[in-house]
């Protein structure tokens, strides 16, 4: 499952449950030159074969404005299955991040 909250105002929330549907929605981004920068990681653990982690990023496009976003996220990763959540969202300003 994927994820995103709006960053700007004319940015709609996405939710995708499909491989099918996760392309088409990168596709659709690709148009628009998004790029995202992974900025750092925190790891909550084990859950038996569950690794919990929280990325934080930038996030730019050409309609997102002229400077990056910061973003943060939440997803899981199964052992030997690779990532099954991603959830994303701009990051709140009291949170100062790992690496800035």
């Amino acid at each position: 499952m994927f994820s995103t909250g709006r960053f700007i105002a004319s940015e709609s929330s996405i939710r995708i449950e499909s491989f099918p549907a996760l392309l088409r929605y990168v596709r659709h981004r690709a148009r628009q030159h998004e790029r995202m920068t992974l900025v750092g990681v925190q790891f909550y653990g084990w859950r038996d074969r569950q690794l919990g982690f929280m990325p934080y990023y930038k996030r730019a496009a050409d309609d997102l404005g002229p400077k990056p976003l910061l973003g943060i996220g939440k997803a899981g990763d199964l052992c030997g299955g690779g990532i099954y959540v991603l959830n994303l969202a701009p990051r709140p300003s009291y949170d100062p991040g790992l690496h800035d």
